[in-house]
């Protein structure tokens, strides 16, 4: 058996029932708007759930869906978050 790379594991997470839970629970939670501007979802600027923290292979998918490990941010604070783990990690892995 063909072992999943980490992009692929990623996409399969994606379409459970659980994650799409997990997303509604986070939003939910953090009041619709993100948690480091403050703004409401546009359409140029969409919520979107960070995960905080690296995701170990072990429990990669209990890691993904905990919404202790996840905050809402809109796409340009997503962004920023991004370029800024970068930035303090250079072999940080954008996934």
């Amino acid at each position: 058996m063909t072992e999943l790379t980490s992009t692929q594991l990623w996409h399969k997470i994606q379409l459970t029932d659980e994650y799409k839970a997990f997303k509604r629970e986070v939003r939910k939670r953090d009041g619709y708007v993100c948690t480091d501007c403050g703004c409401k979802s546009s359409r140029k600027n969409r919520l979107h759930v960070h995960h905080k923290g690296p995701k170990s292979q072990d429990r990669y998918f209990k890691d993904v869906i905990n919404p202790r490990r996840a905050v809402l941010l809109c796409m340009l604070c997503h962004i920023a978050e991004h370029k800024q783990m970068k930035i303090l990690d250079p072999d940080y892995n954008n996934h």
